[in-house]
């Protein structure tokens, strides 16, 4: 048996009072010691990317950059918060392909990243600011006429009020696994 079938797996459905060293203390009072969390919270767009505070970098809190158009470099990483990965994050949704073929290309990703960590000797690693805002340029131009983008096109759940799609991957899959199929570090900060 696997996942939450499995006798080391928990579906906990009450929600999480705060995060703990080695895992959660749920409203209800239970503690789980967990080596995973999976943070699934429904359609609710913004409150899935701000369930919880994350406190980074100089204790600037997470949400308070995303605003209403959040952002993560492949939807994965953010340049507040070291050691911080996460799948499903801002440009994650697609409307012409699977979700599950991003969530591999993640989790390769994210497994290369941990390789170096581990490999350097590193205590932690941290995306670059220049890289984020490179990305996130180059994901609203190249999302700029697309039917996804603008309201001359169509008017939809993920667009903000702005008008910004923070929410969509702006091209062809085979793109995404490219720019993810190796962890580059030259786009990262190492501490050791």
């Amino acid at each position: 048996s696997s996942g939450i079938n499995a006798e080391y797996g928990v579906l906990e459905t009450n929600k999480i009072e705060r995060f703990l060293e080695g895992g959660i203390k749920t409203v209800a009072g239970t503690e789980h010691d967990l080596d995973v969390i999976i943070y699934a919270t429904g359609f609710d767009l913004i409150g899935s990317v701000n369930a919880f505070e994350i406190k980074g970098k100089g204790g600037k809190i997470l949400s308070e950059d995303h605003g209403t158009a959040p952002r993560g470099f492949y939807s994965m990483t953010h340049h507040l918060a070291p050691n911080y990965f996460t799948m499903g994050g801002p440009g994650t949704v697609i409307g012409h392909n699977s979700v599950v073929f991003m969530g591999e290309c993640m989790m390769s990703y994210i497994l290369g990243a941990l390789e170096e960590i581990l490999e350097r000797g590193a205590k932690s690693v941290c995306l670059k600011e220049s890289s984020m805002l490179e990305y996130v340029n180059w994901t609203q131009t190249t999302m700029r006429n697309k039917v996804f983008e603008g309201v001359k096109f169509c008017n939809s759940w993920y667009r903000n009020e702005d008008g910004i799609n923070w929410t969509f991957w702006p091209t062809h899959l085979a793109s995404f696994w490219w720019n993810t199929r190796k962890f580059d570090s030259n786009n990262y900060d190492f501490a050791y």
